[in-house]
Parts: structure tokens; C-alpha cells; sequence
């Protein structure tokens, strides 16, 4: 599991279809905003205020002026655009790419996970593969050396001999073989986990 959880952190396929679904959402969102109608608008606020020593024309009849006047007017101008379908149908195509970049990350995280999996279980076989090579390598030494014995004491022949030879011989060959094949192995699964 923790190889698996390095890969999906580290692993090139995974981080590029990650890169590129976020890249293909900031898309969407982008061209979502615009198919959002727009409106623009100015508002303005006056205050005008009237003090008791600027009384105005009703001083002449008698009539007391309020001494602070204020009178709040709005004025909104404005334009709005309405619904606009090129849009629209740029963000439903965004969206669909968006889609298709969830649906490719799935996949790499899923392609991520099996090959990981499959390498780190290969590696395993080929551990123990090269155990037994070595088992098998001290099996024909220890052949070898009672033939050698037997040889020398006149209880074989020496093709006999010979054979237990060729035998240790090929043992320490396929140890050689499964040894590379481990250090294959063990590199193939660094690789496909971004060590």
C-alpha cells in the first residue's frame, strides 16, 4: 500500500492527468462566469443641507425653514447583457472536457495502482526465486563435493563426476539469472512509483 500510495504521488502519468484536470476545472470555471449575464451600473447619492443663516425666500413670510435639509436622490444607469449561447456552449464543451480529464485521472490512478501492484508482487517472486537459486547452488556444491569424494575413492566414474560439475555450473548460472532478474524487478518498480 505505501508503494502504491508513493506512486500516486510521485508517478509522471499521474501527476500530468492531474495537472490537466485541474487545468481543464479552472477552464470550466472560468467559462461558466461567462455565461453569467453582466450589469453595470452608477449610483450616485447628494446631500444638500440648508443652515438658519441661509434662510432662503420663505424668511419673508415667516415661515421657519427647517435648519438641516436633506434630501437623498438615486440615479441607477446601467446596461445588461443578457444570455449570451456562445458561451453557454463554450462552458457545456468545457464541461464535458472537464469530464473527460476526471475520467482520465481515474484511469491513471487505476493503470498507477495495477502496474504498481503487479511490480511489487513480481518483485516478491523474483525475491524468492533467487532464494531458491541459492538453495539450489548450495544443494549442487554439496553434491559436487561428495562426487569428488566419491571420485577420488573410486566408487564413480569421473563423467559422473563431471555431471555434478555441470550441475553447479548451471546452478550458478540461473543464480546469476534471478539475481539480475531482482535488480530488474526492484528498478522497474522504482521507476513506475517515481523513486
Amino acid at each position: 500500500q505505501q508503494a502504491v500510495d508513493f506512486a500516486l504521488a510521485h508517478n509522471a502519468s499521474v501527476l500530468q492527468a492531474r495537472a490537466t484536470a485541474a487545468q481543464a476545472g479552472s477552464v470550466l470555471a472560468r467559462d461558466r462566469a461567462a455565461t453569467l449575464p453582466t450589469a453595470s451600473g452608477i449610483l450616485q447619492s447628494q446631500l444638500n443641507k440648508q443652515t438658519p443663516n441661509n434662510s432662503g425666500q420663505f424668511a419673508q413670510i415667516g415661515a421657519n425653514v427647517s435648519p438641516n435639509f436633506s434630501q437623498n436622490t438615486a440615479a441607477l444607469e446601467g446596461t445588461f447583457d443578457g444570455l449570451n449561447l456562445t458561451n453557454i456552449y463554450q462552458a457545456r464543451s468545457d464541461k464535458q472536457s472537464y469530464d473527460q480529464s476526471q475520467q482520465n485521472l481515474r484511469l491513471a490512478h487505476e493503470q498507477t495502482t495495477l502496474d504498481v501492484e503487479t511490480a511489487f508482487y513480481k518483485v516478491v517472486q523474483l525475491t524468492q526465486l533467487t532464494e531458491v537459486a541459492r538453495e539450489d547452488v548450495a544443494y549442487n556444491r554439496a553434491l559436487m563435493a561428495i562426487a569428488e569424494v566419491n571420485y577420488q575413492g573410486g566408487k564413480i566414474a569421473g563423467i559422473d563426476q563431471l555431471k555434478a560439475q555441470v550441475a553447479y555450473t548451471s546452478a550458478l548460472e540461473q543464480l546469476t539469472s534471478a539475481d539480475a532478474d531482482e535488480v530488474d524487478g526492484r528498478e522497474n518498480l522504482a521507476q513506475l512509483i517515481g523513486a
